[in-house]
């Protein structure tokens, strides 16, 4: 197994309590800093397994469909946002978006289109 796919895997395990994943649905927390090396290690497969293509794309949707809960008015437990966030909120749907489509489609992922949507 790769390293990248090692620090893929990190980033998917709910049980990692460094992970992007288990500081948004565990402690309430949207780390920007590891919501990009999330972003960043997924961008770097071309062709992924049926298995693990399937679970990156539920993690991915499970994240989207987290920050649709946390925003609704009677559900805002997501007490530790980044100051900027509702601005580039739309940002990181977007690049999660892209990022489901290019590999259910098994496109190549354009690097940059991530990395400016990101840095906007």
């Amino acid at each position: 197994m790769s390293n990248n796919l090692k620090l893929l895997l990190l980033h998917l395990d709910s049980y990692n309590k460094n992970s992007f994943i288990y500081k948004l649905h565990e402690d309430d927390i949207f780390s920007t800093s590891l919501f990009f090396e999330f972003i960043l290690e997924i961008q770097k497969y071309k062709e992924l397994d049926g298995q693990f293509k399937i679970e990156l794309v539920r993690i991915l949707l499970y994240f989207l469909t987290t920050l649709m809960y946390h925003f609704d008015p009677d559900n805002q437990s997501i007490t530790k946002l980044p100051i900027n966030f509702r601005e580039k909120m739309p940002n990181y749907v977007d690049v999660v978006e892209f990022l489901i489509l290019k590999i259910v489609a098994r496109e190549n992922i354009d690097n940059d289109y991530i990395i400016d949507l990101l840095e906007e």
